[in-house]
Parts: structure tokens; C-alpha cells; sequence
């Protein structure tokens, strides 16, 4: 057995610089040369290869239909994005079902893997793979629900979405999820065989974790990534404010490391608002703070996807070394992890006293040094490379020995023990 050739659908390419790309880099880079050949299907028409990846071995499929933004609000505008919604179903996916039986065909693909995030890939890859008569594999880092709902589908659309994800998920040899709650939903809905992937983290990018907070009498709390849980970010603010600043005998200072930053404040603060920065240096700043501010949904609507989707800022926070505080539902992909592995605290309230509580809990010297030791012990167990790789071993159905080695070999920033 060896490893089969791959024909990959998705909406982004690994030299993409957002999360999908970071995701699917290491993966691609551990295929052989000339073992995968790729249709991707979005907006852009720029395109860079990796170290195994050619440019020769990628279809390109530009669409020009724009369903990605939410729900609009008057008559004219949701029909217009009925429209694109007919559009895309009617002519972008037979496109993309052209394109990969083509290449699949020239490519002489073993095996279909398809990204089922965006709507044009999750209509197009079982047939696709019906057509090549080939197995077809599947990812979901988000719950479709959720997908549909940002860019506010209609009901018809949501309900032809939900059957074309059913369909490629039971068609699936395997499935790979963000988490063991995702993993359980598609056993149950879908009779799916489903392994848990996540976005790894290389040795290179580790920072030890800390015994204390650097300084007596100072905090750092990071947020690093983009801001989606904004009425979760202003109860935290508000928690800042009513304190002073001043939280378990600490000065409190924000660092915060994205595209967007929501400061407000009738009280002096210390924040360092620090803008897009490379995934090296977001990881470094982030080692430098105390804290991982990660907030997610508590509104219930937003419920599948706290159960089912799993943060990749709480991989930044592991790879930092930094004890993490989520601010998010006590019932969560989140929380279930924290059970097993206690890097953090969690925090499912929006008042002020609880956030300030779940503060005060994490700064104490002997949760602090316990989240240390979780962090190593939950990178090992779950996000490093090497477990990485087995797994997508797994979902390929490849020999483990036959995928190449990272191409990173950097020595990590400390040995993964804890750091004075």
C-alpha cells in the first residue's frame, strides 16, 4: 500500500495565508511530488505553490457569484441573492464538477478529497467522485448550519445545502472534524467514520509554557485573531472597567493582535492594539502575554457552533505556551477539551464579577502552573505535527511512513517544559 493519488477540492490553496491555508499546508507538503493534483473554486485569481505543491497541478475555478456576507435586509436585495444563490447552483458548481472530473482523469486520481466549508464544494464533490468512480474522503472545520446561516441562506437554499453536505459526508470513506462532539453528530446523523483533525502545531512554533505571569503586580491578557464574539468582547471590557484595570492585586494590559480592535473605555487602560502580524510573530507576541483571551458565542443561536467547531485561536494560545480564558457556553467543543486537558479557565457569563473571578482563578500560582503542564500534555496528546500526520494517515488510508517529513525543521522556542 502506498499513498494513493489525491485529487483535492476546496476554496483555498495551502500558500493561502488565512486559516484554511495554514490547515492544509503541512498536510499537502507530507504528499509525495506529483501526488495531488487540486481544483479550487473561489473569488481570486492569484495562485502561489508550496515546496511539494505546482502550479501545474492546480484548476482554478473563479466564480463570480458572492453569497459570502450576511442576510440582506430589504425585498430587492434578497432577491438579488436568490439569484446568486441560482447562479452558483446552476452554473459554478457544474464548472467545478467539469473541472475535477478533468483532472482527476489526467491526473489518474486515486482517491477525491474534498473541503466541505464553502457551498460550491459541498455541491460539487460527490459527484465528482461518483463520476471518476473513485472513494471520496471529506474535512468540515465548521458545522454547515452555521456556514449557511453567516451568509444568510433562504430556507430552500439552506434545505438543497443540507442535503448535498448529508450526501458527501455519507459517501465519505472517512470524515475528518474539528471535534469529538462534530464527530459523534455525523456517526449518528450519517453513519459517518470520522477522525478528529485539528490544526496542528510544528515544533518550530512552540513557546514554552510559564510556572507564573512575568511580572508581580502586572498582567498581560492577549487576543490574538479576527473578533467575532463582540457582545462577549465588550462584557470583558466592561469587567476591565468597573475593576479599574486593577485585577487579583495586577495592573491589567490588553494586547491585541488582529484586523480589528473595539476599544472603549471611560477609564485609563494600558492596550497595545498591534494589527495583522505574520503567524511567527502573532505566536511570539502572544508567548509574551499571561493570558489567551479567546471569546466565543453564548448567544444560543450560535450553539452548533460552539458545540461543533473548535477554535484555531486556541491553537495559537497552545503554541504560545499561554494559559488560556474562554469566554464562552459552558456546554462547548471548548469546555469538553478543558475537561480533559485544563489549560485554561472558562468563563460562561457576561457579568462582570464572573469575568473578573475567571481572572483572579487563572493568575493563582497553582491553576497557573497546572495550565502549563495541561498545555504540553495537550499538545502532545492532540496538536503536535506527528499526531497530525497520523491521523491524515488515517483519513487517506496511507502508510504513516510513507508521508514526507516537515519541511520545518527548526528547533522550538523551549523544550515544552515549564519555563521559570
Amino acid at each position: 500500500m502506498s499513498v494513493p493519488r489525491i485529487l483535492l477540492l476546496s476554496n483555498v490553496t495551502p500558500s493561502d495565508p488565512r486559516v484554511g491555508g495554514l490547515y492544509l499546508r503541512p498536510l499537502c507538503d507530507a504528499l509525495p511530488p506529483g501526488s495531488l493534483s487540486y481544483v479550487v473554486a473561489n473569488r481570486q485569481s492569484e495562485y502561489g505553490g508550496t515546496d511539494r505543491v505546482r502550479r501545474e497541478d492546480l484548476v482554478h475555478v473563479r466564480t463570480c457569484v458572492n453569497v459570502a456576507h450576511a442576510r440582506p435586509a430589504s425585498f430587492r436585495a434578497r432577491l438579488a441573492r436568490w439569484l446568486d444563490w441560482r447562479r452558483l447552483q446552476s452554473a459554478t458548481v457544474p464548472d467545478i464538477v467539469a473541472a475535477g472530473v478533468n483532472a482527476g482523469k489526467r491526473h489518474n486520481a486515486e482517491l477525491v478529497w474534498a473541503i466541505l466549508h464553502e457551498p460550491e464544494i459541498t455541491l460539487a464533490a460527490a459527484e465528482v467522485a461518483d463520476r471518476l468512480a473513485l472513494p471520496l474522503v471529506t474535512t468540515v472545520w465548521d458545522p454547515p448550519e452555521y456556514v449557511l446561516r453567516r451568509y444568510g441562506a433562504d430556507r430552500f437554499t439552506l434545505h438543497r445545502m443540507m442535503s448535498a453536505f448529508g450526501k458527501a459526508v455519507s459517501h465519505s470513506r472517512k470524515c475528518s472534524v474539528m471535534s469529538e462532539a462534530m464527530g459523534r453528530d455525523y456517526q449518528q446523523r450519517y453513519g459517518a467514520k470520522t477522525v478528529v483533525m485539528r490544526l496542528g502545531i510544528r515544533d518550530s512554533e512552540r513557546h514554552s509554557p510559564r510556572r507564573k505571569p512575568r511580572r508581580d503586580g502586572e498582567a498581560i491578557i492577549g487576543f490574538c485573531g479576527d473578533l467575532y464574539a463582540e457582545d462577549e468582547w465588550q462584557a470583558f471590557l466592561r469587567a476591565l472597567v468597573s475593576s479599574g484595570f486593577r485585577v487579583a492585586d495586577r495592573e491589567i494590559r490588553l494586547r491585541i493582535i488582529g484586523g480589528k480592535a473595539i476599544l472603549r473605555s471611560p477609564v485609563p487602560m494600558r492596550a497595545e492594539y498591534l494589527g495583522r502580524r505574520s503567524v511567527d510573530e502573532a505566536t511570539h507576541l502572544l508567548a509574551e502575554a499571561d493570558i489567551a483571551y479567546v471569546p466565543y458565542w453564548l448567544d444560543a443561536g450560535y450553539s452548533i457552533a460552539a458545540r461543533q467547531s473548535f477554535p484555531t485561536k486556541i491553537s495559537t494560545a497552545l503554541a504560545a505556551g499561554t494559559p488560556i480564558m474562554f469566554h464562552g457556553p459552558a456546554e462547548s467543543s471548548v469546555t469538553d477539551f478543558m475537561r480533559q486537558y485544563p489549560i485554561g479557565v472558562s468563563c460562561a457569563s457576561h457579568d462582570a464579577s464572573a469575568i473578573q473571578n475567571a481572572i483572579t482563578d487563572l493568575l493563582a500560582p497553582s491553576r497557573y502552573t497546572e495550565c502549563g503542564q495541561a498545555i504540553t500534555a495537550a499538545i502532545a496528546s492532540e496538536f503536535s505535527m506527528r499526531v497530525v500526520r497520523r491521523r491524515f494517515a488515517d483519513l487517506i488510508a496511507a502508510p504513516e511512513q510513507e508521508l514526507l517529513k516537515e519541511t520545518d525543521a527548526a528547533p522550538s522556542v523551549g523544550d515544552g517544559g515549564l519555563l521559570p
